[in-house]
């Protein structure tokens, strides 16, 4: 996953229950998340008998009233969809250009990967997993950190959320299943972990431009507007209307 230069950013994750971030972050992430929650997915991997199974902890974003497909929604608005799913044009790329230069726009990213590690070891699990230090890390902060393969060569950039019972990793579009994969690969029997690509439950926008800070005062949500990189915390958004 390439990256540039940092730049000042607000993350937003929408739903019933939701969850604010504002950090700095690269270029490559723009202003703003959102995730909305669609259907519930469990990934259980096997263990032995003579083991009983750790409970994985539920998620706990409830998916808002949704009249329409979202794809659907933004096609009928004129969007260009790829075969994969992925918003590419509105057809007025100038004007949206415009928009993140000198206001606000909003950016559909559902495509990029999003793994949830829940269970009671899923810090020291990470922290020996990744490049981060997990362990100096408390509730309503975050990091990026590094994916490496066993000879120490870079599979992925993540950002990483820490919630209270669970950490959300987002990564690069093609590396969520290898990624995924790796982790469970790394669960032992007596490990209290749990992995889920909750990719395909989930939607991600980030709203980009100098005012989406403003965005965030104008949804009472301005006292995250500065805080230290990674910062979020929990708020419940009940309508959200953006133009």
């Amino acid at each position: 996953m390439a990256a540039t230069s940092s730049t000042a950013t607000t993350h937003l994750i929408v739903g019933s229950t939701s969850r604010l971030h504002n950090t700095r972050t690269t270029k490559f992430f723009q202003n703003g998340v959102v995730l909305t929650q669609k259907k519930t997915l469990s990934l259980r991997r096997r263990r032995s008998a003579s083991i009983p199974p750790t409970a994985v902890l539920p998620f706990d974003l409830s998916p808002p009233p949704i009249d329409h497909d979202l794809l659907e929604t933004v096609k009928s608005e004129g969007a260009k969809i790829s075969g994969e799913g992925i918003v590419e044009t509105f057809g007025n790329d100038g004007e949206a250009l415009d928009a993140a230069d000198n206001g606000v726009a909003a950016v559909d990213l559902s495509h990029f990967g999003r793994i949830r590690v829940s269970g009671d070891d899923r810090i020291q699990f990470l922290h020996n997993q990744s490049t981060a230090n997990f362990e100096i890390l408390r509730e309503g902060q975050g990091c990026d950190t590094v994916f490496v393969t066993p000879t120490a060569r870079t599979i992925d950039i993540a950002h990483a959320w820490i919630m209270k019972n669970a950490v959300i990793l987002v990564v690069s579009p093609l590396t969520c299943s290898s990624i995924t994969e790796m982790l469970n690969k790394y669960v032992f029997f007596a490990d209290k972990v749990e992995i889920q690509d909750i990719t395909k439950q989930t939607c991600l926008f980030v709203v980009v431009g100098p005012k989406s800070n403003q965005v965030m005062r104008d949804l009472n949500l301005g006292d995250l507007v500065g805080e230290a990189y990674g910062t979020h915390r929990h708020y419940s958004i009940n309508v959200f209307t953006a133009k």
